[in-house]
């Protein structure tokens, strides 16, 4: 006879916010357990790379007020936040909203190394063009089409990787960037793959985010280095947050949720 774990009449409902490793990680790890699981998303094709057994995919962006009516509607017992590093619009969003709901969050941590001891450490977008605006030379860009707009005054100097997706084409094409200046490929990326995109658009500057190896920053700037480029690395903002095993566990153990069958799945 198979355990469920339910609160009075009702399973245990988690939702978790994805669309990096450590999500999809999470999402498969708790697919095994007696929950409902419903992973949220930004984007359709972030979904898809998260979908896992027994959970429900919600894809596309809440704001604050979307997401307290999310979570009021959907009576979820806790939210996982294992959004990126660097999205702090959407993790205050989603701390704010479960506040808002009443609902306990927990807050996914990826492990960063220290910075590279050559890299120039600065805290936003912003300032990365403010330092690379005193200074010559191509910039290879690799942060993400929604930071391209702090760029916008060095756009003749840039190039850019983004997405595949239309919304990251629209957003250089906002800042006057060329097919040219574009490389739109899904990462992350390896040493050899940064290496021949650097050998074929030469930039004497690597900016990137701290994002660790699963990210692909360290094969990034070891590529950068090794082709005597400048690396430019924004820091990320966030220090409080769990790793997500310690995550699962808090979960299992705060919620009782017990293992499903093993065919279950």
């Amino acid at each position: 006879m198979r355990s469920f774990t339910r609160s009075g009449d009702r399973m245990k409902k988690i939702c978790l916010f994805s669309g990096t490793s450590e999500g999809r990680e999470l999402a498969f790890s708790l697919a095994r357990y007696e929950a409902e699981l419903i992973v949220c998303t930004a984007t359709g094709y972030g979904g898809s790379l998260s979908a896992s057994p027994r959970a429900r995919v919600c894809a596309g962006e809440m704001d604050c007020s979307e997401m307290e009516r999310f979570f009021e509607r959907e009576k979820f017992d806790c939210v996982i936040d294992a959004t990126h590093p660097h999205a702090r619009a959407v993790t205050q969003n989603i701390r704010d909203a479960a506040s808002a709901a009443n609902v306990k969050c927990f807050r996914v941590l990826r492990g960063l190394p220290a910075p590279d001891s050559d890299a120039v450490c600065v805290r936003s977008a912003s300032e990365a063009a403010a330092y690379l605006s005193a200074r010559n030379g191509r910039i290879f860009l690799t942060t993400g089409s929604r930071s391209l707009a702090a760029f916008a005054e060095l756009a003749d100097r840039i190039v850019a990787r983004v997405l595949p997706r239309s919304e990251s084409l629209r957003e250089c094409e906002a800042i006057g960037l060329t097919p040219a200046q574009i490389i739109a490929m899904q990462g992350p990326f390896n040493e050899k793959e940064n290496d021949f995109l650097m050998e074929r658009y030469p930039c004497e500057w690597l900016v990137t985010k701290q994002a660790g190896q699963r990210g692909g920053t360290d094969a990034k700037i070891a590529s950068a280095k090794r082709r005597g480029m400048g690396v430019v690395l924004i820091l990320s903002p966030e220090t409080e947050g769990e790793s997500p095993s310690a995550v699962l566990q808090k979960v299992v153990r705060e919620y009782k949720l017990a293992r499903r069958e093993q065919n279950g799945i």
